[in-house]
């Protein structure tokens, strides 16, 4: 679904260009899947976040488990996003 997303065709040719240990944010493909990696540059560790970018079609779900499902907790707009920031990497959502 990401290959026929064209809202996702700029993240792919990001993910073509050549990144360093430097690097705070870049793309790559894992396990056939897109993925933004972000270092925390503050961190001692560099401690990395893999989030896997989600296609349009799927954009809706995430949101939907992690707001709506009876176990997931009714939580503020912040931790609700922050907690599908955690997995999940959205360009549109991005300016959040």
């Amino acid at each position: 679904m990401q290959l026929a997303d064209v809202s996702l065709h700029n993240l792919f040719e990001l993910e073509k260009l050549p990144h360093t240990i430097t690097d705070v944010n870049y793309f790559e493909i894992r396990s056939d899947v897109l993925a933004r990696c972000s270092r925390d540059k503050f961190s001692p560790a560099g401690l990395e976040v893999t989030q896997i970018v989600v296609p349009q079609p799927l954009r809706a779900k995430p949101l939907h488990i992690a707001h709506d499902l009876p176990t997931s907790g009714h939580l503020e707009i912040k931790k609700t996003y922050d907690r599908l920031a955690r997995h999940f990497f959205c360009s549109v959502c991005e300016s959040l």
